[in-house]
């Protein structure tokens, strides 16, 4: 079975900083679902904390915009490769905050 967290030993903690976090509402009602669907997956106790680190690894991972700046060569050699442009838009649908995953 693969992980659905994607964790992997590259992912190992060098540094650490620990913060608090306060959910409610649906915030917390989606994360407690997102635990137990895990912990049914997986047959076996997530800890909230590992799960909000990851949740927080794979969205900074997926920010595509944050990635380009923290990546600017990738960007410009990938705008100089004639065979990785794009000539129509990608469609995506507009992210409306109730219930956007992570």
């Amino acid at each position: 079975m693969t992980d659905p967290l994607g964790i992997t030993l590259e992912n190992v903690i060098v540094r650490k900083q620990s913060i608090s976090m306060e959910l409610t509402g649906d915030v917390l009602s989606q994360f407690e679902r997102y635990q137990a669907f895990l912990q049914e997956d997986l047959g076996q106790e997530v800890s909230p904390s590992i799960l909000a680190r990851e949740l927080v690894r794979k969205a900074l991972d997926g920010d595509k915009a944050f990635q380009r700046r923290l990546n600017p060569l990738r960007k410009k050699k990938a705008s100089a490769d004639p065979a990785s442009t794009d000539t129509a838009p990608a469609a995506q649908a507009p992210r409306t905050g109730d219930g956007g995953s992570v």
